[in-house]
């Protein structure tokens, strides 16, 4: 009898590690937000799964002051917003990548990025 129970408590965990190619690179319907320090300056992350198009909505903003349309802005924006979400998001094995480019609108970059398999 004892046998049995033993053999059952250890199938329960067992079960749980089972390994198996996660959903594409999403974990699952998420929203997140979070203060991030970049290039010695605070950025505002805003983010959540779009199932639609099989990609995270990012909103990068500078809480310390507005952010502005240029090229070093764009960078810094896209750069957070990726790391955000592979930190945040992402399963192990998988890095966000931008899907697009960035958009700038009410003193915010927007970008879209995607969970994708490194190596």
């Amino acid at each position: 009898m004892w046998r049995f129970a033993i053999t059952g408590l250890l199938a329960v965990p067992l079960a749980a590690c089972q390994t198996g190619k996660p959903s594409e690179g999403v974990i699952g319907a998420y929203q997140r937000t979070e203060t991030v320090r970049y290039n010695k300056r605070d950025y505002t992350v805003s983010f959540i799964y779009s199932d639609s198009s099989k990609s995270y909505n990012v909103k990068v903003r500078r809480p310390g002051g507005p952010m502005n349309s240029g090229a070093t802005d764009r960078n810094n924006a896209t750069q957070v917003a990726s790391s955000t979400v592979s930190y945040y998001a992402c399963p192990t094995g998988y890095r966000a990548k931008p899907t697009g480019a960035a958009s700038f609108a009410s003193a915010q970059w927007s970008v879209s990025t995607r969970c994708a398999k490194t190596g």
